[in-house]
């Protein structure tokens, strides 16, 4: 599904399953993802990572991000030296588009 900002892009979600991850591996990969993404965004890809979740209990990782195609998120890994285990579009739903503060700052669903 396209993202609604109307620029073509989908969202993807990066799964990542690495026993013993810590804190700092997740940190070390998304600085050489960065560097390689905003190489790619030099060269005119059109990408962009959103967040990153470590669940340390399960050894995963998980990020999403926007693009394209499904091909440019691989080719950053790729270029990063990060593994994919699982590269998968999604529809993202983000709460505020269901929850919105009224006059009185109580939360209600729209």
């Amino acid at each position: 599904m396209e993202t609604s900002d109307g620029s073509g892009r989908r969202a993807y979600l990066v799964e990542r399953y690495v026993p013993g991850i810590t804190w700092a591996d997740v940190v070390d990969a998304a600085a050489r993802t960065e560097r390689e993404a905003v190489a790619l965004l030099n060269n005119g890809a059109d990408l962009r990572w959103r967040s990153s979740w470590l669940l340390p209990s399960d050894e995963a990782v998980f990020c999403l991000f926007e693009a394209k195609s499904a091909e440019v998120i691989r080719e950053v890994h790729r270029r990063a030296g990060v593994a994919i285990s699982r590269l998968v579009e999604v529809s993202v739903l983000s709460a505020p588009a269901l929850i919105r503060p009224s006059s009185d700052g109580e939360r209600r669903g729209t």
